[in-house]
């Protein structure tokens, strides 16, 4: 998965214009709609241009190869919308200014709303795949280029079926409706690939600084994102299924129009159904080269949350909820590694049993989450006290354990009285209360004659029983 980068905005989140109204300041709030609103006149005013000076269907020649092209700006800044900031954003521009190009252009108001909608189809399937699968933005790896391009691509077809009403509401004959349509999905493809993408690419530094420091208060929640995955892959067959039936139909109906005594309109019509199978097989290529990049991603990304929860799974399974110390069974483990380690050796190892003084009486006085607070406040003291190789756990209830490798009985004293004279000192604080607390602490030393960690466990148990025993607040080493 292409992931790992300090790009912290992966997840393809929208800007939420409700929450942006709520928690924004006046400034944001006006600053956004404003600079909004002027691209969306800039979109308008470029998109009237496309018709009026006939930027669309414009055959080209390149290398021998006849194809049309359509000129559109709308489609550049409403890609970098769509992108920087969330789909709807980018698709109420791209709908008012086809809307307005398709008014203008003397289209009947009807079939201009419907229209319209061709352009933010094409847009919704390039937010769904970014939606499915998390993949940066910032186009800084060719993966993410291919990525890019490959959701331009599908866009570019789906709103190209716009071209279809295009032609029948003005009564365009169909070789013209041909090179209309070749000309708008062709068109916005390299728009997208040559210009819409170095800019996302040059621009995107800026719109992450803008996301991340709005992240937290504006950004849409996070939805189903295997439902966003059928989305995606539905609207990507189905515009590649209308993609084909229209290319096939459109290309038939020409050759059906060729007269069998004209030679040169059936060779017309035989070129045109040509480059209309070639069209046709490099589509169906790409979709296929689309498809299975997009099948290896989400193995890619499926498996690696897999591992990742799983792996959290296991940490859970080690550690105690309220402290994040280890648990006991995990301790358990670390003292039976400790112990085979150590036993018949001359390398020294220690254990530091402590047990909160007098906790009965901080639940009863400033009840059982305060309790909570003052357990949580000693096992934050005890991580500044040990050592890394060192080993601290819950052991249960108020009681804390602590291995000690390579630590002689002496070393282990000083280590314990640091920590007690510590709590003692250092009260813990749960809301306005301060709550003093003090430990009692047994030590024992791994011995030749231990059987089992057992024994030795058992031996600072006995030494903690006697400190609570003998006044608390005390070190006592057993023996």
């Amino acid at each position: 998965m292409d992931t790992t980068n300090s790009d912290t905005a992966v997840s393809y989140r929208a800007f939420s214009v409700a929450m942006l109204l709520r928690h924004g300041t006046p400034r944001d709030r006006w600053g956004a709609l404003l600079v909004w609103l002027a691209l969306g006149v800039i979109c308008i005013f470029s998109g009237m241009l496309t018709t009026s000076q006939g930027w669309y269907g414009m055959p080209m020649t390149f290398g021998g190869v006849h194809f049309y092209l359509t000129l559109y700006a709308p489609q550049i800044i409403c890609t970098l919308l769509v992108l920087g900031v969330g789909w709807v954003w980018g698709a109420i521009p791209a709908y008012a200014s086809t809307l307005s190009l398709a008014l203008y252009a003397g289209m009947p108001w009807q079939w201009a709303a419907v229209f319209a909608c061709a352009d933010p189809l094409g847009f919704a399937v390039m937010a769904l795949g970014y939606r499915a699968i998390p993949t940066r933005r910032n186009l800084s790896s060719w993966f993410s280029w291919l990525f890019y391009i490959q959701l331009s691509f599908a866009a570019s077809v789906c709103s190209s079926t716009g071209a279809l009403i295009w032609g029948y509401t003005n009564h365009i004959d169909h070789s013209s409706i041909l090179a209309i349509w070749y000309g708008w999905w062709f068109g916005i493809f390299l728009q997208s690939v040559f210009i819409g993408g170095p800019l996302v690419a040059l621009l995107w530094p800026r719109m992450l600084a803008w996301q991340q420091r709005y992240s937290k208060p504006i950004l849409n929640a996070q939805k189903d994102v295997r439902r966003r995955i059928v989305y995606m892959l539905s609207a990507v067959t189905v515009g590649v299924l209308l993609y084909g039936f229209q290319t096939m139909q459109l290309s038939v109906h020409e050759s059906e129009l060729a007269s069998p005594d004209d030679l040169a309109a059936l060779q017309h019509a035989l070129s045109l159904i040509q480059q209309t199978l070639w069209a046709f097989f490099w589509v169906f290529a790409i979709i296929i080269v689309f498809i299975s990049m997009m099948g290896y991603q989400l193995y890619r990304y499926y498996k690696e949350t897999n591992d990742r929860l799983l792996q959290e799974s296991r940490t859970l399974a080690r550690t105690d909820v309220l402290t994040g110390l280890l648990n006991r069974r995990a301790m358990d483990e670390q003292l039976q590694t400790a112990f085979d380690r150590h036993h018949g050796t001359s390398r020294p190892a220690s254990l530091l049993l402590l047990d909160i003084d007098h906790f009965k009486r901080i639940n009863d006085q400033h009840g059982h989450p305060a309790g909570d607070a003052v357990i949580c406040h000693i096992a934050a003291l005890i991580r500044q006290i040990v050592r890394e190789r060192d080993t601290a756990t819950r052991y249960g209830g108020e009681e804390f354990l602590i291995l000690l490798p390579e630590t002689a009985i002496g070393d282990s004293v000083i280590l314990a009285e640091r920590l007690r004279s510590l709590v003692a000192q250092t009260p813990a604080a749960y809301e306005a209360q301060s709550i003093g607390c003090q430990v009692s602490i047994g030590i024992a030393e791994l011995q030749a004659g231990d059987t089992s960690y057992s024994d030795w466990l058992r031996r600072a148990d006995r030494a903690l029983y006697q400190a609570k025993q003998t006044g608390r607040d005390r070190i006592v080493i057993g023996h």
